[in-house]
């Protein structure tokens, strides 16, 4: 059955490969293109940006540490000891740690196939708790973290939770559903992308969220596939486009700014499409920015060398595309482009920053503003 799933999972390294994130490094091994390093980016800054009630909540111990689970504990509490002693902070609190290890074995073929290597970065949250609440807490984290891998993933079926016998550790799991091969979905098995356990350690209990960095990537690519075959020639027909959440999305908006055969105001559309762009880095949307000069002045070549372009940019997660134009500096409207591309709107231009700024809004799942214990 393995190689049957690698053989399987070899196109879907031909589209990522194609949609740029992923590169071939050596001969038989692969690293990430810069879209799989800007989504892999944003899945650690979403990590880093749990917030509980303590205002010092997250702190990052030295990266790559490959120490035992009491030695990282220990960091741990020196880290707690400190913030204590410095800042007056007091339980709940939370300390983010990074470790390197190897991945399990269920998901060792994935990792081999997409990145050459089992090796992975896991990210830990340790989250100690005010006494006596432990229980709450597990509880809070379980539904606040279930609930995450729900919406990130775009409230994919295939992402499960499973609790232990004993009621102290949660594992969230990917079910592989490859749509070329219905007969390797691993139903009874998942790929582990995060576990939530209830921990003691010299008579101190917490709560210690792990994520596995690779496994959450694949399987978020996978998940994010939407080709109904990925054979080469139904891809050919039907380019695959990946859905990623606005929250990982490596641009979330591209921006066209179309320059007119004649020039025409070519000076006052540039000046628009930087103020644009000075807004969206301001809002922290990431956005991809192109400066397109058309051969002729016909509305139906500038419609076509747009939908050409956004059509590629939509292939690999953004969500938004925005034209500015001469028309724009003659009427203040600036055409928005949907992912549904057949879908084009005209907004005034002073819109443009706040809608895309709700619409790109995270949710309370994802970026956990209200966890109060």
């Amino acid at each position: 059955m393995e190689r049957s799933l690698v053989k399987v999972l070899k196109e879907y390294v031909k589209r990522f490969e194609e949609c740029g994130f992923l590169v071939k490094s050596s001969k038989n091994g692969r690293s990430l293109g810069p879209l799989g390093s800007l989504l892999r980016q944003n899945l650690l800054a979403q990590r880093h940006s749990i917030k509980t009630r303590s205002t010092y909540d997250c702190h990052l111990l030295s990266p790559m540490v490959k120490n035992s689970t009491g030695e990282i504990f220990e960091m741990v509490l020196r880290t707690g000891e400190l913030l204590q002693s410095q800042f007056s902070v007091q339980r709940p609190y939370s300390v983010v740690v990074e470790t390197f290890n190897v991945g399990s074995p269920d998901a060792k073929p994935l990792l081999n196939t997409l990145f050459g290597t089992s090796s992975c970065l896991y990210c830990h949250v340790y989250h100690l708790p005010a006494p006596k609440t432990v229980g709450l807490a597990f509880d809070k984290w379980n539904r606040r973290r279930s609930a995450f891998w729900k919406e990130i993933s775009n409230w994919s079926s295939d992402f499960q939770t499973a609790l232990s016998v004993d009621k102290r550790c949660t594992t969230i799991g990917y079910c592989l559903n490859l749509p070329n091969d219905p007969t390797l979905v691993n139903k009874d098995t998942p790929i582990p992308v995060e576990t939530v356990s209830w921990l003691e350690e010299n008579d101190t209990a917490y709560i210690r969220c792990s994520m596995n960095v690779e496994a959450a990537l694949a399987t978020l690519l996978i998940n994010g596939l939407t080709v109904d075959d990925v054979n080469d020639q139904k891809s050919n027909l039907n380019p695959p486009m990946i859905n990623l959440h606005a929250a990982l999305a490596p641009y979330k908006i591209v921006l066209f700014e179309v320059i007119s055969a004649n020039f025409e105001l070519q000076a006052e559309v540039g000046e628009l499409a930087q103020r644009l762009l000075y807004s969206f880095y301001v809002s922290r949307l990431n956005c991809a920015h192109r400066r397109l000069t058309l051969q002729s002045d016909s509305n139906d070549e500038a419609s076509s060398v747009v939908k050409e372009l956004w059509q590629f940019y939509r292939s690999f997660g953004t969500l938004r595309a925005v034209v500015v134009n001469a028309k724009t500096a003659q009427t203040g409207l600036v055409q928005l482009w949907h992912r549904s591309y057949d879908i084009v709107e005209e907004v005034p231009i002073s819109h443009v920053k706040p809608k895309l700024a709700k619409e790109m809004l995270h949710t309370k799942a994802v970026d956990m503003e209200d966890f109060i214990e």
